[in-house]
């Protein structure tokens, strides 16, 4: 048993390369969720990039301290954020020359945050470049803090040189504890990286409001149509979709797909949707902050999640954001990418369909918009599952009890 006067003074440092501006930014926000839940607990700061004019250097939000590190002149800093890192990269080959710079602040910052706040345990979200950061940080620090790192998926799957594959075996065997966010993960890691020492990966997922905001509001029988959520990148599989759509249009199925999300491929996709005349089926939404899209998840029937492993090897390390769209009640339909099924039991609580099969896609998604009992049925467990395995409660005293094992 821990005396709790002696947890609440365990001091906490978060690193991360995406974080929220505010509370109604659209960037993602699970970081700072878990900050905020282990902030009932402990003393938690958060280094994280500048990010523009948006959010203050210094500045606690939700009994978080935040503190926001420049690493370059304010208008270039456009390595961080957005789409994040990997997709920065391939929009803009000039974000390569802003890595050495950010890792270098980054650094710089660790080590004085740990120094002057005297930080027992470090969560550095990502392999690379937050966990080599924190270990480089370890050295130059007399006293050393724990660490703990994870890694959401695409840092894990998309770096796959041969050298990369090295720095990332290192990196994990280096952690105190390494987390990843699906058991798909923790196999990559065995078969891929070669990791034998299993024990030290721990599979946990990050979690979802699903108390307040990705709740149901609306009856099933008050739905209809189907959206999809999220990024639109290459992995998310949206010209799956699109064809899938094109041959429910020639079945004369009438349905409306909403996509909401930005990326680099909306003009591809929006010119594919002209191309197949399918200006009427699917309609692209932009980017909506939290709320929005929990309101546009109530409204929707079925939620699609179509993704693929990309060219480059990236590829969902979860699909959380299916947790979200049971949350609120929608059945949902999504591909049979391994760590998906830590979150959907295809024919239980969710139907799942090959990778890439459009067709198979067509077909899924028409049995479940003629289906409103086995559509309704899905709904259901799914809503039930998600709250008892991914609400923040639940993963907050994960991450809890493993911070209490390293430092005490």
């Amino acid at each position: 048993m821990i005396d709790k006067s002696v947890e609440k003074n365990m001091k906490i440092l978060i690193t991360a390369t995406t974080y929220p501006t505010s509370s109604i930014d659209n960037q993602p926000q699970f970081v700072h969720n878990l900050a905020k839940e282990l902030a009932s607990s402990f003393e938690v700061h958060v280094l994280v990039p500048r990010a523009g004019d948006l959010g203050a250097l210094n500045e606690r939000i939700d009994g978080v301290h935040i503190i926001r590190y420049p690493y370059f002149f304010k208008k270039f800093e456009t390595l961080a954020y957005g789409s994040g890192i990997l997709e920065n990269l391939k929009k803009n080959r000039w974000n390569y020359a802003l890595i050495p710079f950010l890792v270098l602040s980054q650094w710089f910052f660790v080590i004085k945050i740990v120094r002057k706040y005297q930080i027992q345990a470090i969560n550095a979200h990502w392999i690379i470049p937050q966990g080599i950061i924190a270990i480089l940080a370890k050295i130059f620090l007399k006293e050393k803090p724990k660490l703990i790192i994870t890694s959401h998926g695409a840092d894990l799957f998309a770096l796959n040189g041969g050298i990369l594959k090295k720095i990332k075996s290192w990196v994990i065997n280096k952690a105190d504890i390494f987390t990843v966010v699906s058991m798909a993960m923790k196999n990559y890691c065995r078969r891929e990286l070669h990791i034998n020492n299993s024990d030290s990966i721990v599979v946990r997922s990050m979690g979802v409001d699903l108390e307040k905001l990705f709740i149901k509001k609306t009856r099933f029988e008050d739905r209809e149509n189907v959206i999809f959520v999220g990024r639109l990148v290459e992995k998310k599989g949206l010209f799956v979709l699109i064809e899938a759509a094109r041959i429910l249009k020639q079945r004369k199925r009438n349905l409306k797909i909403s996509i909401v999300g930005s990326g680099r491929l909306l003009e591809q996709l929006e010119k594919l949707v002209k191309e197949y005349q399918l200006s009427s089926f699917v309609v692209f939404l932009g980017v909506k902050s939290q709320i929005q899209i929990a309101d546009l998840l109530n409204q929707h029937k079925v939620f699609i999640m179509p993704s693929i492993i990309g060219t480059d090897g990236d590829q969902e390390g979860l699909g959380l954001v299916a947790v979200e769209a049971m949350g609120c009640g929608c059945a949902v339909l999504v591909s049979n990418l391994a760590a998906v099924k830590d979150v959907v039991k295809d024919g239980q609580n969710g139907v799942m369909f090959e990778a890439g099969d459009s067709l198979a896609l067509a077909n899924n998604l028409e049995k479940l918009l003629i289906d409103d009992e086995l559509c309704k049925r899905l709904s259901e467990v799914g809503h039930d599952f998600v709250k008892s395995e991914f609400d923040w409660s639940v993963v907050g005293n994960e991450y809890r009890r493993l911070l209490k094992l390293l430092v005490t």
